[in-house]
């Protein structure tokens, strides 16, 4: 798993990057769409939008080659 511009073997510690990249772009309430992974050669895209005064939502989608695309509920 590469998550950002770092490599990952284990998983425990992988999945802790991925969760901290997450929790940063949520925080932040980043807008716009990302690419925060790669899992087994796919892409993990990360997508932001703000509505309202106060609202802010997000999704993370496995992005699947030539085959559409598989939503993983995230928010």
């Amino acid at each position: 798993m590469i998550v950002g511009e770092e490599a990952f073997v284990e998983r425990k510690l992988a999945g802790r990057a991925l969760m901290k990249e997450l929790l940063t772009l949520v925080q932040l309430q980043q807008e716009g769409d990302a690419i925060i992974a790669s899992i087994g050669g796919f892409d993990l895209e990360y997508c932001g939008q703000r509505f309202c005064k106060d609202g802010y939502r997000y999704t993370t989608t496995l992005m699947r080659t030539a085959l559409g695309l598989a939503d993983l509920a995230a928010a």
